[in-house]
């Protein structure tokens, strides 16, 4: 690949993968470093920026998230006012971890695509985590004027929900949440409706970790789990909050590390060392 050296954001080095490449990879780097030299030719950004696009698509699945991180980094060089690209590095900051990177890239996008619903949804969960509960409400509000699907709208009900009871706004918690119905089509995936269903006190917490028939069982742990967490939270239980977290830590270690709820946990248990 051109340009081996590490892309460096202030203090932060964003660390090029050193493994062997899979031929998929190989033949989008042998494309890029073609278009390389013809760098200074405006007709071809596009062609790069979306050539190094689908490399992070790529490479994130085989969990090299810091080359995926890179491959956005170089595509916003070629395309630096595309909210795409923000979008979804800040959703790789995320796998990573690094939830105050991640919401400045949401803040970006959020100006370049203020239409798009995941924008401002990752937007309140980032900031829902760094503990800044302005910013996450107002992107919470704008993602709920967005039209979406009963799945998502379930998925944002949840955090809305957490916000709002750690803000101790009980009474308008419990209003948000008061027509939740366990019949909801949730596409196959009911981890957020499971938990909607605790905080009204349909279920047990033990309950609500349990999905039967889970096609997606890891993922499901580190979801329910740092749900439950929060739940434990929020009411003040906090002996269970952190053996919940530990919990979905050990879980999820080996298989589910990129997942938000696991990412949320890990920094969530940090910060209580602190």
């Amino acid at each position: 690949m051109h340009s081996a050296s590490d892309v460096k954001w202030g203090s932060q080095v964003i660390f090029r993968a050193d493994v062997e490449f899979s031929d998929e990879i190989k033949e989008l780097d042998a494309k890029i470093d073609a278009l390389y030299g013809k760098w200074n030719y405006y007709d071809i950004l596009p062609d790069v920026s979306d050539l190094l696009r689908r490399r992070s698509d790529v490479v994130a699945p085989q969990h090299l998230v810091r080359e995926s991180i890179w491959s956005l980094s170089e595509a916003m060089i070629f395309d630096p006012f595309c909210g795409i690209n923000f979008s979804m590095r800040g959703r790789r900051y995320i796998n990573a971890g690094e939830f105050e990177l991640a919401a400045a890239d949401f803040a970006v996008a959020s100006r370049l695509i203020p239409e798009n619903w995941y924008v401002w949804y990752h937007y309140g969960l980032c900031n829902l985590i760094i503990g800044d509960y302005d910013t996450a409400e107002k992107a919470y509000n704008e993602c709920a004027k967005i039209p979406t699907t009963q799945s998502l709208t379930v998925a944002l009900l949840n955090w809305r929900w957490i916000l709002l009871m750690r803000r101790g706004r009980k009474e308008e918690a419990t209003a948000l949440i008061k027509d939740v119905d366990a019949s909801w089509d949730m596409d196959g995936t009911d981890n957020y409706l499971r938990l909607l269903r605790l905080y009204k006190g349909e279920l047990t917490p033990e309950e609500a970790m349990t999905i039967p028939n889970d096609p997606e069982p890891i993922l499901s742990v580190t979801t329910q789990g740092f749900g439950v967490a929060n739940y434990y939270r929020v009411n003040g239980d906090m002996e269970n909050y952190r053996k919940t977290l530990d919990r979905t830590l050990e879980v999820g270690k080996d298989e589910a590390w990129m997942c938000f709820g696991w990412a949320a946990a890990e920094y969530e248990r940090k910060r209580l060392e602190d």
